[in-house]
């Protein structure tokens, strides 16, 4: 296709239809052997069900093509640039206070969390776990004085939007029971 000014340098960019793990393998270590210095790439599979058919041979692909070091080279530099990006914009130095960065995806989430498809925050509500039924069963289920929930396995299922209505939730009954004398 071309290449685009990326920071002091030209990055080359290719558009490719490959869209099966043979493809997307032949193209991968095509790149590689071209640019031994890294590759990125964008891969958009074709929709949901196209995707779970070859989910298996996909990750044996990816498994088998995509080096480890470079990975988690690449996961720090991405880190990094936005470390960076926010200090010029808000005029602060972070990455001297930094002691370790650690970053996730949702490879990392479905692995060690078992969040559903690497959703990045929280798991798959059954009928019997629900916004209704927890706020139900809040108050039998807090048994430790001055023990007080939030976040999204609180009282109202997964995602940031619970994480933060629970948050304030547990902040005005804390206060509260502060007022109160509890």
């Amino acid at each position: 296709v071309g290449s685009v000014k990326c920071g002091d340098r030209q990055v080359a960019v290719f558009d490719d239809y490959a869209h099966n793990p043979e493809k997307l393998h032949a193209m991968l270590t095509t790149l590689q052997a071209a640019y031994p210095q890294g590759v990125a790439v964008v891969w958009r599979p074709h929709g949901y069900a196209p995707l779970r058919k070859m989910l298996d041979a996909l990750a044996a692909m990816f498994r088998e093509t995509l080096r480890p070091q470079d990975y988690k080279k690449y996961k720090n530099k991405i880190a990094e640039k936005y470390i960076r990006h926010y200090e010029r914009t808000m005029g602060v130095n972070v990455m001297d206070h930094i002691e370790e960065i650690v970053v996730a995806t949702p490879v990392t989430f479905a692995r060690y969390l078992g969040t559903p498809e690497g959703a990045i925050y929280g798991y798959a509500n059954e009928t019997w776990d629900n916004v209704v039924a927890r706020s139900v069963v809040k108050d039998i289920e807090n048994k430790v004085p001055n023990l007080f929930f939030c976040g999204g396995h609180a009282a109202r299922g997964d995602g940031y939007p619970s994480a933060y209505i629970t948050g304030a939730m547990t902040a005005r009954e804390v206060i509260k029971e502060l007022k109160e004398g509890k």
